[in-house]
């Protein structure tokens, strides 16, 4: 009996410690499995937070090229814009070049003081011509009604008579530096030629005297006519040249004004093209700026949080070694108390034990 007793005293305790051991190190394993998982959701978490962070860089990055699209189809509708105005500028100048060019089609017929000069000098030169032909006609006359020697001497006066008159408007023209009293004194100096060749032609060709007088006055009449064309034609040339000179300063200084209005336009345009990319590119800058702050705030958070979690896993194990700690130590106490309390019941039995037999042997005696 005795030894079986011993026998159970010693087995009890041994399945005691071995739960104990057993139960210690299921805890440890699940404080492991515990902190795995934990690792592992923050594993989760920290991409979870990585792949928002790119999503938001990728998002970022997309307003960024929405904005340049926009920005290029603002400008692309604002050149467009501009070549409308400008083609608009360019059709109304065309207008007025073309209403210009009216007016000097219009203004092709001479005014009234260049008419007035014309017909002055027209009339003069037609009154020489007819006065030079009337001439011709006495001197037909004068060769059927007049005798030979008076005729002769009377071709002589006239011809010296208009060498003078020459010489007198040569004089004038001279003083007074006029063309037209010139061209009058060649033009009387050729008569007067001419009445001094026919004095020889009378006494030389009597019968061919009258052709030549009618070849004379024939080539009178179309030198007069070409000349009064030429006069009519040239101040002609003179009215319209006036009219160019007007009319070239007035295209100018509208051009002038035109282009320095297309110019004032350009250039508000483009400083408001200008201040408006500024003002868009400081938009984007301050959007970027913003946009990395937030980043940045983002970033400290997470790795302020991840470093709280990580505290909190540090804090967690120690105190888990702690507890353990702890738990071992209780453990340790009551397998001590338990060892404590067997002892002094293996030590109460043993003294049972001898008493017994002292009993049982003086009971034998």
């Amino acid at each position: 009996m005795a030894k079986n007793n011993k026998n159970k005293v010693n087995t009890k305790p041994k399945s005691n410690k071995e739960e104990i051991l057993i139960e210690n190190v299921e805890e440890n394993t699940e404080e492991v499995v515990k902190e795995g998982n934990a690792v592992n959701e923050q594993e989760k978490t920290n991409k979870q937070e990585e792949n928002k962070v790119n999503e938001q860089k990728e998002n970022v990055k997309k307003e960024e090229t929405k904005d340049e699209q926009k920005n290029k189809v603002r400008k692309e509708k604002k050149q467009a814009g501009n070549k409308e105005k400008v083609n608009k500028q360019d059709k109304k100048s065309e207008k007025i070049i073309e209403e210009i060019e009216k007016e000097k089609k219009q203004r092709k017929k001479m005014s009234k003081e260049y008419e007035k000069k014309a017909n002055k000098k027209i009339f003069r030169n037609v009154i020489i011509a007819i006065v030079i032909l009337a001439f011709c006609i006495l001197k037909i006359l004068g060769y059927i009604n007049i005798k030979e020697d008076i005729f002769i001497v009377d071709l002589k006066v006239f011809s010296i008579s208009i060498l003078i008159f020459a010489i007198i408007l040569f004089e004038r023209s001279y003083k007074n530096i006029d063309l037209e009293l010139f061209t009058h004194g060649l033009e009387s100096l050729f008569v007067a030629i001419a009445t001094l060749c026919e004095v020889y032609i009378y006494q030389l060709f009597t019968d061919k005297f009258i052709m030549v007088i009618a070849i004379e006055s024939l080539l009178i009449s179309a030198y007069y006519i070409f000349k009064c064309t030429r006069i009519y034609s040239k101040t002609k040339k003179e009215y319209i040249k006036s009219l160019n000179d007007i009319s070239e300063i007035v295209k100018e200084e509208k051009i002038i004004k035109i282009e320095t209005h297309r110019r004032q336009n350009r250039k508000t345009a483009e400083k408001k093209d200008d201040k408006k990319s500024e003002n868009k590119n400081e938009k984007i800058k301050e959007d970027k700026k913003s946009n990395k702050k937030k980043e940045n705030s983002k970033k400290e958070k997470a790795e302020a949080n991840e470093s709280k979690k990580k505290e909190n896993l540090k804090k967690e194990k120690s105190e888990a070694q702690k507890e353990s700690k702890t738990e071992e130590k209780t453990i340790t106490k009551e397998n001590k108390n338990k060892a404590d309390k067997k002892e002094e019941v293996k030590s109460n039995t043993n003294t049972k034990n001898k008493t017994d037999k002292k009993v049982k042997n003086k009971k034998s005696k």
